[in-house]
């Protein structure tokens, strides 16, 4: 865009503002790790974001969280060692986060700690003892008697080369003093954390305060006012969600996911409640399908190979699903497809269809009862549910707080618009025609019409 003439100093603003503006969305890069939020962390934020990147590896390469050790009671002594995984067999690789044997992490927040400083690395390994293999932390010693790998994590500090090689020079040698000869150590700061998180969209972020994209991590999908309701699962749906966390775990075919049903039947709280799992949730990625279709992130997993996701994406229609498809098949099993819509789809090899049915009686009875409604009272709202999950939450939470409108949408949507209106519009020709339609049907209920009515041209 041009200078705007004859606008004198506002001109001028308006010339740097566009530069500005537009030299940042070219750089800025939905996936970078914000080191100032990093910086910040306390000790628990600090173990949980480094536990979501072990669980994250840990799932990329078919490695057991039973193998993964990360506490956070941040305040319990812990022997110099705040997280471990033991990794038996997998082919890894030799920049990652782990490697084969025993890996065991101590986690360091705040300035002040600068590895560099040999008197801070005395103090982290012996406390205020004198160096020896004794005095050593136990968890340390039992980490390299093993053969196995110690590192320093820094959340603190971003070292350059110099200090990063001091600060294992340090270490190494306080190490040999206790006896270990080439200790398999290492110490990584921010710039080593950011390329870590970076390689995980949705870790990235949950760490990326500038974005202001629409797409959602598994706690920030998970916090949507429609998700925190209770979930109830019948054996039907248990099967499914536990057929849907086997297929995201599978390394070896590619195939995406597809989960159909009615609306309102609970599909998007049954996805939610199926990538909840400690493996899989740091990996997952919550969309809707117009926003996901052709934006920036869709590019930039194409086209970086060292990225993991795994892409959840609602109210996505047939052919948005396919081009989706087409465009991320090859890319798996490091980005995952699993798509969400209420028509039915044709399944093929390598698509995985899970179509959804309503709850039983019971179920939906026990959602409404979760709202401090009596059995009895419960039960006779089973059949004006329809088996719908949200709509027993709606009738439960009117009778709880709105009894004398029972139908009563709730704040945050209008549900029974997303009934009427489908995929359409609420504003459309549509969506309109049915309104009239529903309406004049009512009227005749009310009037006690009960005899099928009929079109006439």
């Amino acid at each position: 865009m041009g200078r705007v003439r004859g606008a004198g100093v506002l001109g001028h603003l308006i010339d740097v503002y566009l530069q500005y503006h537009n030299k940042s969305m070219s750089t800025h890069n939905i996936l970078d790790a914000d080191e100032q939020y990093i910086k910040q962390l306390d000790s628990r934020t600090s173990v949980e974001l480094f536990r979501d990147l072990i669980w994250a590896e840990a799932s990329r390469f078919g490695i057991s969280l039973s193998n993964v050790t990360i506490s956070l009671r941040v305040t319990v002594p812990d022997g110099g060692v705040d997280a471990e995984i033991d990794v038996e067999s997998a082919a890894l690789p030799s920049d990652g986060l782990f490697e084969k044997g025993k890996n065991s992490y101590q986690i360091k927040i705040g300035e002040s700690f600068k590895p560099h400083n040999k008197t801070v690395i005395k103090k982290e390994l012996f406390d205020k003892k004198d160096p020896s293999l004794d005095n050593l932390a136990p968890e340390v010693r039992s980490c390299l008697e093993t053969n196995g790998k110690y590192v320093i994590v820094c959340f603190g500090l971003d070292l350059i080369p110099s200090e990063r090689k001091k600060a294992i020079k340090n270490l190494k040698d306080y190490l040999e003093i206790c006896g270990f000869k080439k200790p398999n150590v290492d110490i990584w700061s921010i710039n080593n954390i950011k390329g870590y998180i970076q390689r995980y969209p949705s870790i990235a972020l949950q760490t990326n305060r500038a974005y202001d994209e629409p797409f959602r991590t598994h706690t920030e999908w998970a916090n949507l006012e429609d998700m925190r309701v209770s979930f109830e699962a019948g054996v039907a749906q248990q099967e499914v969600i536990e057929n849907i966390r086997n297929q995201l775990r599978r390394n070896d075919v590619p195939s995406q996911i597809r989960v159909l049903g009615e609306a309102g039947v609970g599909k998007t709280r049954l996805v939610l409640e199926a990538t909840s799992t400690e493996d899989l949730s740091p990996l997952v990625i919550y969309t809707l399908a117009s926003e996901f279709d052709g934006s920036r992130l869709m590019n930039v997993l194409m086209r970086n190979d060292v990225l993991n996701a795994i892409l959840i994406v609602d109210e996505c229609d047939t052919d948005q699903r396919a081009r989706l498809w087409n465009n991320l098949k090859y890319h798996y099993p490091r980005i995952k497809l699993l798509t969400i819509f209420n028509e039915w789809d044709t399944e093929s090899h390598d698509t995985i269809i899970h179509e959804l049915s309503g709850l039983s009686g019971d179920q939906i009875s026990a959602i409404i009862q979760g709202y401090g409604v009596p059995k009895f009272e419960s039960d006779r709202w089973i059949e004006d549910c329809g088996g719908s999950p949200r709509v027993a939450h709606v009738v439960g939470e009117n009778l709880k707080s709105n009894p004398e409108d029972i139908l009563k949408p709730p704040s945050h949507v209008n549900i029974w618009d997303r009934y009427i209106c489908g995929r359409d519009r609420p504003d459309s020709e549509n969506a309109r025609q049915r309104r009239i339609v529903l309406q004049h049907i009512a009227l005749f209920k009310r009037f006690g019409y009960e005899k099928p009515l009929v079109v006439v041209k």
